[in-house]
């Protein structure tokens, strides 16, 4: 098949997001299908079309207007331009809420091509009571309107699929989780392996919870003085955090490594003990999990959005509430003592990852629901 995949981010921008579109569309390309990338200009990249494979390209498309505002919808033009040229047999939109996978769902209806979106998030305040979203999808129209273009929909996670069910009133949803390359991620990279580290990997913003974390080692450390908190990643809390680990007097067990190269990623995960994933809300699946799972990593997470999808409780990990330090600070404690529940939850969860979750797997459902709008 010829596949257009479209998203907002796409590498070198990092996230949940392009590391899903990264890791199918280089499945797909395995699989014997020419996949097509589209996504929009970033900065300083001169090349507007870029073979990465044989199969596979990225497509950069310019702003519809000369501004570089975060959420500008693309050049229309030059997408209809492409497809046109290409003749695509499906269009594959990703993450539900940006103007590029909007764009793709119009381009893929009037040029007559079945066209499948994917919801990768949740908003915050999704399951507070008296939630406002339900009220505010129906006055959402503009984008509501383009999600119903939609062939068929998939959602990461029940709780991605409950929220994307406000919007889309005809096509099928099915759960489709996020995949990993269980061969990358993987703890046979284990060499040096550290029983007192604890990690962290994510964008440095407050719904991640990462001043949660902190505040938590800080009560870890009463008990446990020799552990190690690591955290990998970059974001607008940075300088507060490092400021926060003065404040706490931590320093010295503490260490921000900012954003690594993808590979010295798996060896990152490879050699700490557990995996910490603090978020207070909108955590509608967590790349981050499946990482550390396929990695040999017993996980601890909040007990919020999707993860309970992904992490069963005393299973893979154990589930803490969002917020709470005292509850997040017992559990590591907890690990860092207890070596054979930690072997134990870091067995299962490199299972879960080989058995559920490996990019083939996915890929071939994702190919089915392709197939099946072709028939």
């Amino acid at each position: 098949m010829r596949i257009a995949l479209f998203t907002e981010w796409y590498l070198p921008v990092k996230g949940g997001v392009s590391s899903h579109v990264e890791g199918l569309s280089h499945e797909l390309d395995k699989r014997g299908h020419e996949v097509t990338i589209f996504t929009k200009k970033v900065r300083g990249m001169k090349r507007p079309v870029e073979d990465i494979s044989e199969n596979t390209r990225i497509v950069r498309i310019s702003p519809a207007f000369p501004f570089n505002f975060p959420l500008m919808p693309p050049a229309r033009d030059e997408i209809e331009q492409f497809t046109r040229k290409e003749k695509f047999d499906i269009v594959h939109s990703h993450h539900a809420f940006t103007a590029m996978p909007l764009v793709g769902l119009s381009v893929a209806n009037e040029s007559g091509i079945p066209s499948v979106v994917t919801n990768h998030s949740i908003p915050g305040g999704w399951y507070d009571i008296g939630s406002v979203w339900p009220s505010a999808s129906s006055l959402l129209q503009p984008i509501k309107y383009y999600l119903n273009l939609a062939d068929h929909a998939i959602a990461v996670s029940q709780a991605a699929a409950d929220f994307i069910s406000l919007f889309i009133d005809y096509a099928p949803i099915d759960i489709i989780p996020n995949g990993i390359d269980t061969t990358r991620f993987t703890p046979d990279l284990r060499k040096d392996g550290n029983e007192n580290q604890i990690l962290f990997v994510g964008r440095l913003v407050h719904r991640k919870g990462p001043h949660v974390l902190l505040k938590a080692f800080k009560r870890v450390l009463r008990k446990e003085p020799n552990a190690k908190l690591t955290f990998v990643g970059d974001g607008y809390m940075r300088l507060n955090l490092e400021s926060l680990v003065h404040d706490l007097g931590i320093s010295g067990n503490t260490e921000f490594l900012g954003d690594v190269s993808p590979e010295m990623l798996p060896s990152i995960y490879a050699n700490a003990a557990l995996f910490a994933l603090p978020s207070l809300y909108a955590e509608s699946f967590g790349m981050v999990l499946l990482e550390a799972m396929s990695s040999g990593l017993p996980v601890i997470a909040s007990r919020t959005g999707g993860v309970p999808e992904i992490i069963a409780d005393h299973n893979e990990g154990l589930l803490v509430k969002p917020g709470s330090e005292i509850e997040l600070a017992s559990a590591i404690v907890d690990l860092l003592q207890d070596k054979k529940l930690r072997t134990h939850l870091a067995s299962n969860a490199r299972s879960k990852a080989v058995r559920g979750f490996d990019w083939n797997l996915i890929t071939k459902q994702i190919e089915g629901i392709y197939r099946s709008l072709l028939r």
